[in-house]
């Protein structure tokens, strides 16, 4: 018996239509990324600026660049997601944490840093990143680790330098708190709850690289 005949042809209009749906805003989010032009403006080599800002693409599954600029709109840089494969792209329209993989770098090229989620038996257990960075041709690798045991209370942490620095966030609230022996150091907020929004990053104390801050503000919004 052929099983395609049990099958209600309202079903199979359904499934067409939505691939079809599916194709052409995938095609039209990809053709978006390819044609934005960053903006030429000054840049800065200031990498723990204390203000600054950057609006998010419309949808977050694009990946042109967000760049960043202090106050006075001088380039810092910019954050941007990565996908190895258009089947990436298009799962995460429905999975959005699960192909996580951003790349932060300075305006003038000598501050690179990539962050991707670790998958495996530990990322099984509780959510991980690992962060490569790249400073003037030298090396290093932290680790973000989840300690959320709700998404509506998010809490990581992280070793930079030899310190340990918490982020948390809760649902109602639209601020990103980063913290150092239980003080605030920086934090990080945004003006509405759907993209594209403007985020504006206010690094109280200068401790943290601008980019570093947005890199982990892009991992937390996948929590939402």
């Amino acid at each position: 018996m052929n099983h395609w005949t049990s099958v209600p042809i309202w079903f199979l209009v359904l499934v067409l239509i939505f691939f079809i749906i599916f194709t052409v805003v995938l095609y039209w989010v990809t053709r978006i990324d390819q044609e934005a032009i960053p903006a030429q403006n000054r840049a800065t080599t200031n990498m723990f600026e204390k203000k600054a800002s950057y609006t998010e693409n419309l949808l977050r599954v694009m990946t042109t660049p967000m760049e960043i600029r202090d106050m006075k709109t001088n380039d810092i840089g910019y954050v941007k997601r990565n996908f190895n494969t258009a089947l990436q792209k298009m799962l995460s329209i429905f999975l959005p944490s699960y192909f996580v993989d951003v790349t932060c770098k300075n305006a003038t090229e000598d501050f690179e840093l990539h962050i991707h989620k670790v998958k495996g038996k530990k990322g099984l257990v509780k959510s991980r990143w690992q962060v490569d960075i790249l400073e003037h041709q030298v090396k290093d690798t932290l680790m973000i680790d989840s300690h959320t045991k709700t998404k509506t209370n998010i809490q990581l942490a992280f070793e930079y330098k030899d310190e340990t620095f918490h982020v948390s966030k809760t649902f109602r609230e639209n601020t990103v708190y980063f913290r150092k022996n239980e003080s605030n150091i920086a934090q990080i907020s945004y003006n509405k709850k759907l993209p594209p929004r403007t985020i504006f990053i206010d690094n109280t104390n200068g401790e943290l690289p601008v980019l570093l801050l947005a890199g982990i503000f892009e991992i937390v919004k996948y929590y939402e």
